[in-house]
């Protein structure tokens, strides 16, 4: 049995065909189905006791077994995250709906509003001080990840945007670059932090109605921002607008298609990751919205496929220069820090980072990371001058 959920109604602005333009069709599960989950850590332990009795000659009974608790893990999988779909599309439609406040006054850190917030993410100042243990260093290694891809990109004396700069961590990327950088953010907290961090000018903006002349940046590098837009395919054509023919850009995203640790544990699992960059429906139903508990609000938190990079991307008039995928197998820094205890962030990076580096040369998995990042260029314009004519 199914139940017809229209998306045109929950996700009017997040322009994507596969959501926008046909009823979504999500079928029931029983709820002892969804309770099996709860027992998801126990499984890979009896799986593995399968698998020793399976190497040692176990008969097809014991392999059917086996198969059994496969199919039975992967389909409890997809029935929790479809529940949590639902949920989410119903948020997403308060959020969306009339009546409410500007979408992007759900990014904002107002202090009347909520007196206790999460601190301003500055933790690349101190990296290298934290134990593995304590912290996720994924926004260290993001960090190093964008200055390799500043390197390449970036020409000297670029004009370039840090829009959603948070702190100023990329934007210091782009002064080490050689670039004249310019900070956007909706936060104001952050704008000042990043502001006496840099040195640099930075204005308040929303990514969708972007306050900048057309052509004025060479450069501009959009982390994790995307995904939070009421509206990614004009927030994507504002800044293909305000970059000068020639001009780069650089993006990531949350990826609808990465693969946990604990996937490799099932080949269901495993075989539906990889089977999804061809076939993006049959991935199960991506995330829609993030709760912020101390913030006491929920916003928009999509995830993408390829397909959808492409589309927003080639709509917006820019060309794909490389897409990429990056952070593997998040959360193994868990397991680093219970082996290595004495580890800091910067000792895990130093261990992840060639890792991840070679990840992202080999060419499937390199499109399995919880990460997209993908670098375009706006095509320089035809000189208007005709062939033989004078200066």
């Amino acid at each position: 049995m199914t139940r017809i959920i229209n998306a045109n109604e929950v996700a009017r602005g997040l322009r994507f065909k596969s959501e926008i333009k046909k009823d979504i069709r999500l079928p029931r599960y029983p709820g002892w189905l969804l309770v099996v989950m709860r027992l998801r850590y126990y499984v890979p332990a009896l799986v593995a006791w399968l698998s020793v009795g399976a190497i040692f000659g176990a008969g097809p009974l014991w392999w059917a077994v086996l198969m059994a608790i496969f199919v039975l893990h992967w389909a409890a999988h997809r029935a929790v995250r479809r529940k949590a779909y639902h949920g989410e599309l119903g948020k997403l439609r308060e959020i969306c709906g009339t009546g409410r406040a500007p979408i992007e006054s759900y990014y904002r850190r107002e202090r009347e509003e909520a007196p206790i917030v999460n601190p301003v993410p500055d933790r690349e100042r101190s990296f290298g001080d934290h134990l593995v243990s304590e912290t996720d260093p994924i926004h260290q290694m993001r960090k190093i990840h964008a200055r390799r891809i500043l390197k390449e990109l970036v020409r000297p004396n670029a004009r370039s945007a840090d829009v959603g700069c948070l702190a100023g961590d990329i934007s210091e990327e782009h002064i080490q670059a050689g670039c004249t950088a310019f900070l956007f953010d909706l936060d104001l907290e952050s704008l000042h932090l990043a502001q006496s961090r840099t040195g640099r000018p930075a204005a308040r903006a929303d990514v969708g109605r972007f306050p900048s002349r057309p052509g004025a940046f060479d450069f501009i590098s959009l982390f994790e921002v995307i995904e939070h837009v009421a509206d990614p395919m004009a927030a994507i054509r504002e800044l293909a607008d305000a970059l000068a023919p020639g001009g780069r850009m650089v993006l990531s995203t949350d990826n609808a298609g990465f693969l946990l640790g604990v996937h490799l544990l099932n080949p269901l699992i495993l075989l539906e990751r990889i089977a999804g960059l061809y076939l993006p429906s049959l991935l199960p139903p991506r995330n829609l919205v993030k709760t912020d508990l101390p913030m006491g609000k929920e916003y928009p938190h999509v995830s993408f496929t390829s397909a959808h990079i492409r589309s927003l991307i080639g709509e917006a008039g820019l060309k794909i220069i490389w897409m990429k995928s990056y952070y593997f197998l998040p959360g193994m820094h868990r397991p680093a820090a219970r082996l290595f205890p004495s580890w800091t962030d910067a000792d895990y990076a130093r261990f992840a980072l060639p890792l991840e580096f070679a990840l992202q040369k080999i060419p499937i998995i390199s499109c399995l990371g919880t990460h997209w990042v993908v670098a375009c260029e706006k095509p320089k314009e035809k000189s208007k001058i005709s062939p033989g004519s004078g200066p």
